[in-house]
């Protein structure tokens, strides 16, 4: 009989539990809580009673993993919108347009999320309060894990072990533990955002409001709908920002955003909880794609990278691995390579997104003088339905920013600029 066992249950420990269902006989989920199918924060989920904003890759994969989710998300109560039509954004500058783009966002808070896929985890055996703490056979072939549970320290042999352990990355302290080093890559995420829970004076505006950072301010603020009738409030900045303490503070630091429309919508705003800090300093990749892994483990989500959390891309990013896992040839010899590589696309599209756009649209003059493309994209975007939803679908990781790069895109931005 064919067994996987996936350490953590969170999102990527559910959804890659769910998604390998049809292709071992038993699937265990082991979690160091007690509790994980309760609706409510748990101390070993980062953010747990953070509300989340689900992009278009995270909501493509969750649909072809877990059939029938996005319902039962919208059942359990959430945020939902169209985007561009419930959503107003600043960006590059300027107000982005207000027109269908054929994408949708849905939000809830993590427990919301976890819980819809718990539910639909049928055929899952979950191990709860059993935290893993060793590997199980050789640096050349894993064979279980071994872990404290209720009953003690046991052991579980299995065919593959899934480590869903998040930031702290199991698999990176077990390959030490082995001999075998693990390349990582860091770069300065430097970000701190506030959460805060709302209840809106009015409801007469957009549901989602944005106001992005850029080059002139490290500022920026998303409203999201928590889908009973109150909303998330985040504010974010870096070190050179002062953090804001109380609610008082939030509201007069909307106030010195890019645009002043987030600041109107929460005239009159109620506080129900929060402010809340969450702070990262450093995003860590670990390159499981450049090693040798030993066979009969992977590693997904968090315990592959913990990404800069101002864009939300966490969770597509899980998505995506789990789908490519669930892909690969089996019976391929190199099929964990294969997985390794693709789970480094996934991150590699998310790692440095904010600065591919910086560079994209900071180009030379002739005179070797910087020239600022932002402007020009703002302008082409406002008159280019099919740009303005090609660049959006970047920002959901549907599209690889590369095509921002392009020498085509350089010339077209610089022609415009000369108009401007």
């Amino acid at each position: 009989m064919s067994r996987v066992v996936v350490v953590g249950a969170g999102f990527a420990g559910w959804l890659a539990a769910i998604g390998l269902t049809s292709l071992y006989d038993e699937v265990v989920l082991l979690e160091r809580d007690a509790g994980s199918r309760l609706r409510v924060p748990r101390r070993g989920v980062p953010q747990g009673g953070q509300l989340h904003n689900l992009l278009g890759r995270a909501q493509l994969h969750l649909e072809e993993l877990a059939p029938g989710f996005l319902v039962a998300l919208r059942d359990a109560g959430c945020g939902f919108g169209r985007v561009s039509i419930d959503t107003r954004v600043f960006e590059l500058g300027v107000d982005m347009p207000r027109r269908p783009l054929d994408i949708e966002i849905y939000c809830a808070a993590r427990p919301v999320i976890d819980g819809v896929l718990s539910d639909l985890a049928k055929g899952v055996t979950i191990r709860e309060a059993a935290a893993a703490t060793a590997l199980m056979g050789t640096s050349e072939l894993i064979t279980g894990v071994r872990y404290d549970g209720p009953e003690g320290p046991t052991a579980i042999e299995c065919d593959l072990v899934v480590d869903a352990s998040g930031p702290s990355s199991l698999t990176a302290r077990w390959l030490s533990e082995l001999g075998l080093d693990v390349p990582t890559s860091t770069a300065q995420a430097d970000q701190w955002y506030v959460s805060s829970i709302v209840e809106l004076g009015s409801s007469d505006a957009e549901e989602f409001m944005m106001v992005f950072p850029d080059e002139s301010s490290s500022r920026g603020a998303l409203i999201s709908p928590a889908g009973d009738g109150t909303y998330c409030l985040s504010v974010s900045g870096r070190s050179s920002d002062e953090v804001p303490k109380t609610f008082s503070d939030v509201l007069s630091f909307t106030s010195s955003l890019g645009a002043n429309f987030v600041a109107h919508r929460l005239a009159g705003a109620t506080l129900l909880s929060g402010p809340s800090v969450f702070r990262r300093l450093v995003a860590t990749w670990r390159r499981f794609d450049q090693i040798e892994m030993p066979s009969g483990l992977v590693a997904i989500g968090d315990s592959v990278a913990a990404l800069n959390p101002l864009f939300g891309q966490g969770m597509s990013v899980a998505a995506w691995q789990v789908s490519a896992l669930r892909q690969c040839d089996r019976t391929r010899i190199d099929w964990q390579r294969e997985f390794a590589s693709v789970a480094a696309e996934a991150v590699a599209q998310a790692w440095s997104l904010g600065e591919t756009v910086g560079e994209a649209v900071i180009s030379v003059r002739d005179n070797g003088d910087p020239l600022d493309l932002t402007a020009a994209l703002a302008a082409e975007i406002g008159d280019d339905p099919a740009l303005h939803e090609r660049y959006v679908r970047m920002w959901h990781l549907l599209e690889p920013a590369s095509f921002l790069k392009s020498p085509e895109m350089t010339e077209r931005l610089r022609r415009r600029a000369a108009k401007l």
